[in-house]
């Protein structure tokens, strides 16, 4: 009797350890309160990426003015459209509706596919653009030291081919940067996938090979007052 009692006692355990709370019991999501709720959490997501895209720009000391007017205003009016479609789905009571709406977060705005990347591109773009003017005033100091070491009887042919070499490389940079911004900060999500994708695939290539070709001509600099100096030296 006491082992029947103990295995009655453990059996009973074992039901109320496996029953779901009273609350989870009382409460099932239906199917559209679940939509509503993954659709906020999206919205939710995107609104979070819009603000940080907003301190980056707002933040940012290379941005142009005019070019930081516009990403911020496309920012803002993407902010008020992925509010006022929140509203409208949380209105929603029927799973038509919801069918209707939900997509529109990714459809109507694009956050990840138009607006992140052109917002990255346009400053990339302007970064670019504005280191490459700092390299040509150091241009013209290095310049200037060539030429008042060529003036004491050295040779410095090597030395000027370094630095025309660098000098081509900041250009190189300037000219594949420059234009990117244009390029991309007019494109909205209406214009997915088709010429936002091809457009934005362009100016993130270019900026790629702009990056590349300014390091070059960092290098370039560095190398070329060093072998200045070894020529002084020698």
């Amino acid at each position: 009797m006491t082992r029947l009692l103990g295995l009655a006692t453990l059996s009973l355990a074992l039901v109320v350890a496996t029953m779901p709370p009273a609350s989870a019991q009382e409460v099932t999501a239906s199917p559209i309160e679940k939509i509503k709720s993954e659709a906020d959490m999206s919205i939710a997501q995107r609104l979070d990426t819009i603000t940080e895209l907003q301190e980056v720009v707002e933040t940012s000391e290379y941005l142009s003015g005019p070019h930081a007017a516009v990403l911020l205003d496309d920012l803002s009016s993407t902010r008020t459209g992925l509010e006022s479609l929140g509203s409208l789905i949380q209105e929603a009571d029927t799973l038509e509706a919801l069918l209707d709406l939900v997509p529109k977060i990714a459809t109507d705005h694009r956050v990840y596919l138009v607006l992140v990347p052109k917002t990255f591109e346009v400053l990339g773009s302007d970064v670019i653009s504005a280191v490459t003017v700092e390299m040509v005033r150091i241009e013209s100091d290095v310049d200037a030291a060539i030429q008042a070491v060529a003036a004491t009887g050295f040779d410095t042919a090597n030395v000027q081919d370094t630095f025309d070499a660098a000098v081509a490389n900041r250009a190189l940079a300037h000219d594949l940067a420059a234009p990117v911004a244009e390029l991309v900060i007019d494109l909205s999500a209406a214009d997915w996938p088709d010429p936002a994708r091809s457009t934005l695939a362009s100016g993130r290539e270019s900026l790629v090979d702009a990056h590349h070709a300014a390091r070059a001509a960092a290098t370039g600099y560095q190398e070329t007052i060093a072998e200045l100096r070894r020529l002084i030296r020698s």
